[in-house]
């Protein structure tokens, strides 16, 4: 079935016009994306990485001699 055809479909079912139809359709894929793409992100463990704070060396070098 072709999105035109479900456009026609759903407004004879819901007796609306067909561009009304097509913004359903547009706005109700738009919110399916959204939500799948974080249900991906969730079920693979992914989380978006946390900016780093920026290193200079004179804090690297203390570092290392309180681990050694």
């Amino acid at each position: 079935m072709t999105e035109t055809e479900l456009q026609v479909a759903l407004a004879a079912a819901t007796e609306t016009n067909k561009r009304t139809a097509g913004v359903f359709l547009e706005t109700l894929s738009a919110l399916a994306y959204k939500e799948i793409k974080k249900q991906a992100y969730r079920g693979l463990g992914l989380r978006p990485r946390a900016k780093q704070a920026p290193t200079d060396s004179a804090t690297r070098e203390e570092t290392c001699e309180k681990a050694g």
